[in-house]
């Protein structure tokens, strides 16, 4: 995908997570954490985020974002692993966007920190087509 056409995504990602309220510092986060772990400007297969019915990461889709702004704030997250085993309290996980996906919604910002848990540990843990092709995520010390 061409590098604009990628940064145009990226802009506009931004700016529907801007409209969540409460969210809004969450939200970004989120988004800035998963572009962390890989080079969103690397000129070959960058990560960015396709807009669909939610905001799926491609060109390696282990998580999908869907922001929420109409009657209440919460930012949905769909992860591409069946179960997580660093299980929280605070954020209840259920079936996700696909079969064998975890789903998790954030309504406050106290969650995020659990939000970033579930984030690493489904980055580490997915599998998925480009995975098997490319190969799994190196993991970081």
């Amino acid at each position: 995908m061409q590098r604009s056409i990628r940064l145009d995504l990226r802009r506009r990602i931004y700016a529907n997570a801007e409209r969540c309220g409460s969210l809004r510092g969450a939200a970004l986060a989120m988004i800035d954490y998963v572009y962390s772990f890989s080079d969103p400007f690397a000129e070959e297969d960058a990560a960015y985020f396709e807009e669909k019915t939610e905001w799926v990461l491609a060109p390696d889709p282990w998580v999908a974002l869907q922001f929420t702004h109409d009657r209440k704030y919460v930012v949905h997250v769909s992860v591409g692993v069946a179960g997580l085993a660093c299980r929280r309290t605070d954020l209840p996980i259920k079936n996700g966007r696909f079969p064998n996906w975890t789903r998790f919604s954030l309504t406050s910002p106290q969650q995020l920190p659990a939000a970033m848990l579930y984030l690493e540990e489904a980055y580490a843990e997915s599998e998925n087509g480009y995975r098997k092709y490319h190969g799994r995520p190196k993991k970081s010390a």
